[in-house]
Protein backbone atom coordinates (compact mmCIF):
# COMPACT_ATOMS: atom_id res chain seq x y z
CA UNK A 1 0.00 0.00 0.00
CA UNK A 2 1.22 3.96 -0.09
CA UNK A 3 0.99 5.94 2.41
CA UNK A 4 -0.42 9.47 2.10
CA UNK A 5 1.24 12.51 4.01
CA UNK A 6 -0.37 13.95 6.84
CA UNK A 7 -3.37 16.74 5.95
CA UNK A 8 -3.56 19.47 8.77
CA UNK A 9 -6.83 21.76 9.17
CA UNK A 10 -4.79 24.77 7.62
CA UNK A 11 -6.01 27.02 4.81
CA UNK A 12 -3.05 25.25 2.02
CA UNK A 13 -5.35 22.03 2.69
CA UNK A 14 -8.43 22.83 3.07
CA UNK A 15 -11.60 24.74 0.82
CA UNK A 16 -14.41 26.90 2.10
CA UNK A 17 -16.51 29.70 0.29
CA UNK A 18 -13.39 31.99 -0.19
CA UNK A 19 -11.07 29.33 -2.00
CA UNK A 20 -11.27 26.09 -3.91
CA UNK A 21 -9.54 23.37 -4.40
CA UNK A 22 -8.55 20.92 -7.28
CA UNK A 23 -7.12 17.03 -7.22
CA UNK A 24 -4.93 16.24 -10.44
CA UNK A 25 -4.33 14.07 -13.06
CA UNK A 26 -7.37 11.84 -12.33
CA UNK A 27 -8.10 8.52 -14.97
CA UNK A 28 -11.30 6.66 -15.32
CA UNK A 29 -10.65 3.74 -17.84
CA UNK A 30 -9.29 0.26 -18.90
CA UNK A 31 -5.81 0.80 -16.50
CA UNK A 32 -6.53 2.95 -13.90
CA UNK A 33 -9.90 4.27 -11.92
CA UNK A 34 -9.56 6.97 -9.29
CA UNK A 35 -11.66 8.09 -6.06
CA UNK A 36 -11.99 10.54 -3.88
CA UNK A 37 -12.40 11.72 0.14
CA UNK A 38 -13.49 14.67 1.74
CA UNK A 39 -14.35 15.26 5.25
CA UNK A 40 -15.37 18.80 7.18
CA UNK A 41 -13.31 18.68 10.64
CA UNK A 42 -15.50 21.72 11.75
CA UNK A 43 -18.86 21.42 13.99
CA UNK A 44 -20.22 23.57 10.78
CA UNK A 45 -21.77 21.88 7.75
CA UNK A 46 -20.99 22.95 4.66
CA UNK A 47 -22.56 22.59 0.70
CA UNK A 48 -20.06 21.57 -1.91
CA UNK A 49 -19.76 22.04 -6.01
CA UNK A 50 -17.65 19.02 -7.81
CA UNK A 51 -17.23 19.54 -11.41
CA UNK A 52 -14.50 17.24 -13.38
CA UNK A 53 -12.42 19.03 -16.78
CA UNK A 54 -11.01 17.00 -19.06
CA UNK A 55 -7.42 17.68 -20.71
CA UNK A 56 -8.62 20.56 -22.92
CA UNK A 57 -10.06 22.29 -20.06
CA UNK A 58 -13.58 21.24 -20.87
CA UNK A 59 -16.46 20.38 -18.09
CA UNK A 60 -17.22 16.59 -19.04
CA UNK A 61 -20.08 14.92 -16.98
CA UNK A 62 -22.48 16.84 -14.58
CA UNK A 63 -21.40 19.44 -12.14
CA UNK A 64 -23.15 17.24 -8.56
CA UNK A 65 -23.51 19.16 -5.31
CA UNK A 66 -23.00 17.35 -1.53
CA UNK A 67 -23.60 18.35 1.85
CA UNK A 68 -21.21 17.94 4.48
CA UNK A 69 -22.70 18.09 8.10
CA UNK A 70 -20.20 18.68 10.59
CA UNK A 71 -17.47 16.16 10.86
CA UNK A 72 -18.72 14.58 8.04
CA UNK A 73 -16.60 12.37 5.68
CA UNK A 74 -17.99 11.04 1.85
CA UNK A 75 -15.61 9.10 -0.27
CA UNK A 76 -16.74 8.22 -3.75
CA UNK A 77 -16.09 7.76 -7.78
CA UNK A 78 -16.52 11.27 -8.94
CA UNK A 79 -17.12 9.96 -12.66
CA UNK A 80 -19.98 7.88 -10.91
CA UNK A 81 -21.44 11.05 -9.79
CA UNK A 82 -21.45 13.29 -12.71
CA UNK A 83 -22.57 10.34 -14.92
CA UNK A 84 -19.90 9.46 -16.85
CA UNK A 85 -18.79 6.07 -15.30
CA UNK A 86 -16.20 3.39 -17.00
CA UNK A 87 -17.04 1.69 -19.57
CA UNK A 88 -19.55 4.22 -20.69
CA UNK A 89 -17.13 6.94 -20.94
CA UNK A 90 -13.37 6.86 -20.13
CA UNK A 91 -11.27 9.62 -19.73
CA UNK A 92 -7.39 10.76 -18.90
CA UNK A 93 -5.77 13.73 -16.58
CA UNK A 94 -8.69 14.85 -15.53
CA UNK A 95 -8.55 17.56 -13.24
CA UNK A 96 -11.71 17.82 -10.04
CA UNK A 97 -12.75 21.34 -8.75
CA UNK A 98 -13.77 21.20 -5.41
CA UNK A 99 -15.75 24.42 -4.44
CA UNK A 100 -17.88 25.06 -1.51
CA UNK A 101 -20.43 27.59 -2.31
CA UNK A 102 -22.41 27.86 1.08
CA UNK A 103 -21.76 27.13 4.58
CA UNK A 104 -18.96 27.73 7.29
CA UNK A 105 -17.72 24.90 6.97
CA UNK A 106 -14.36 23.59 5.88
CA UNK A 107 -12.93 20.72 3.10
CA UNK A 108 -9.99 18.84 3.93
CA UNK A 109 -9.53 16.59 -0.03
CA UNK A 110 -7.63 13.71 -1.19
CA UNK A 111 -7.83 11.52 -4.21
CA UNK A 112 -6.53 8.20 -5.13
CA UNK A 113 -5.78 6.36 -8.39
CA UNK A 114 -5.71 2.59 -8.27
CA UNK A 115 -4.45 0.05 -11.39
CA UNK A 116 -7.60 -2.09 -11.98
CA UNK A 117 -5.06 -5.08 -12.56
CA UNK A 118 -2.35 -4.78 -9.83
CA UNK A 119 -4.59 -2.90 -7.52
CA UNK A 120 -1.79 -0.69 -6.80
CA UNK A 121 -2.48 2.68 -5.43
CA UNK A 122 -1.04 6.22 -6.29
CA UNK A 123 -2.22 8.77 -3.99
CA UNK A 124 -3.43 12.54 -5.60
CA UNK A 125 -3.07 15.38 -3.09
CA UNK A 126 -5.07 18.53 -3.64
CA UNK A 127 -4.22 22.00 -4.41
CA UNK A 128 -5.53 25.48 -3.71
CA UNK A 129 -7.19 26.42 -7.18
CA UNK A 130 -8.17 30.57 -6.92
Amino acid sequence: SKTFPGLRLVDSNTADTTREMIIQNYTNGVEYRSTCGFFNPTANSVIVDFRLYDGEGYLIGSVFTKTFLGYDFKAFSPFNEAGIPYPNASYDNVILVVSPTSGTGQIICFGASANNTSNDPAAHIAVQYR
